[in-house]
């Protein structure tokens, strides 16, 4: 039940915050939400294979996993406002 409730959260807002983001490009706003959807999904995707990728067996995987990619995002987020 939780899955299904995240997804149809997922697949309600992304086209909401899509239609918002994309104002401006009323004359390519398929091609421009198409694209920007597949970006979301491919990270979606990298998320998930590196999860199974790095899933030993143990609760340790996932939380060790989740604060890397949150130092990763931090760095990456200080590294482009620094500019």
């Amino acid at each position: 039940m939780g899955i299904f409730i995240t997804l149809l959260g997922t697949g309600t807002a992304l086209p909401n915050c899509l239609s918002l983001a994309l104002v401006d490009f009323q004359d390519v706003i398929g091609s421009a939400g198409g694209l920007f959807s597949l970006g979301y999904y491919l990270l979606v995707s990298m998320v998930t294979f590196g999860m199974s990728f790095v899933h030993n067996g143990t609760l340790w995987a996932m939380p060790c996993y989740f604060l890397l990619i949150g130092l990763m995002m931090l760095k990456l987020a200080k590294k482009l406002t620094s500019k």
